[in-house]
Order: C-alpha cells, then sequence, then structure tokens
C-alpha cells in the first residue's frame, strides 16, 4: 500500500512530537467495534474526517513534512474515489455504534489545540491504515 510507505517515512518523526500520550484519536478496540456491515460507511467517515479536519491543516506542523503529508492527503482523496468494494456517496447511515465510534474520534480530536490535534492524527494514522489492509 503506497500510504503506507509514505506514512512510514515521516511516523517517528511525527510521533515523537507527541506530548499527549494518554489522549488517543483512533485506537485499535475503537477499530475493532465497527460492524462489518459498517466498514464502508465509517470508512467514508473517517476519510472525510481526515481530509476535512486533518490534512486540510497540516500546513500547522510547519515545512518539514509538507510534501510527504500531501502525498498521504492525495492517497486518502484517491482511495475515496476508486471503485472498490464501497461506494462512497455521502449518503450512508451508519449504525449508532458506529456513530457513536465517529463521535469518540472527533470528540477526543477537539479535545487538543488544533496543531497537536492535527499532529496526533496523523501520528495514529497507522491505526487507520491496519484497519484498512485486514479488509482487503
Amino acid at each position: 500500500m503506497e500510504i503506507r510507505e509514505t506514512y512510514f517515512t515521516i511516523r517517528s518523526s511525527l510521533q515523537r512530537q507527541d506530548n499527549y500520550i494518554g489522549l488517543r484519536i483512533l485506537h485499535n478496540s475503537l477499530m475493532q467495534s465497527i460492524p462489518p456491515s459498517d466498514r464502508c460507511c465509517f470508512l467514508e467517515h473517517v476519510i472525510h474526517f481526515y481530509m476535512n479536519e486533518v490534512f486540510k491543516h497540516y500546513s500547522l506542523l510547519g515545512a518539514e513534512h509538507t510534501t510527504t503529508i500531501s502525498r498521504i492527503a492525495n492517497s486518502f482523496c484517491e482511495l475515496s474515489r476508486a471503485p472498490r468494494s464501497c461506494q462512497f456517496d455521502f449518503s450512508n447511515t451508519c449504525e449508532d455504534i458506529t456513530m457513536l465510534n465517529l463521535g469518540s474520534i472527533e470528540n477526543n480530536f477537539k479535545k487538543l489545540p488544533h496543531s497537536k490535534a492535527v499532529l496526533k492524527a496523523i501520528g495514529e494514522l497507522d491505526i487507520l491504515l491496519h484497519w484498512l489492509d485486514r479488509l482487503h
């Protein structure tokens, strides 16, 4: 997966800058609790969240990783348009448990100063990428 290879070039650096160790935006138990029938809906919303709340503001992290994060963001755009088993139309309705999980992601993101939340969300992408790998 190209996104994974690109991401791992900056992962360690981003995670070293994360001072909010006790708070997670994404975590494995949350990802594993998504019902199979909601995987596409969840993925659609998470991609939308990353595109609008995280990647749109990656310049807050400074110039050091700008090119790499831009490539990752472009890969997310491609992922949302790719003809896979999920057809994204942004009208999918998720089950309540999935909506609670999506709300948890957004709430944890909002608990941090914006630049720190962006850093943490990008630093935790490996959790999402691992979940995506398991879907295919």
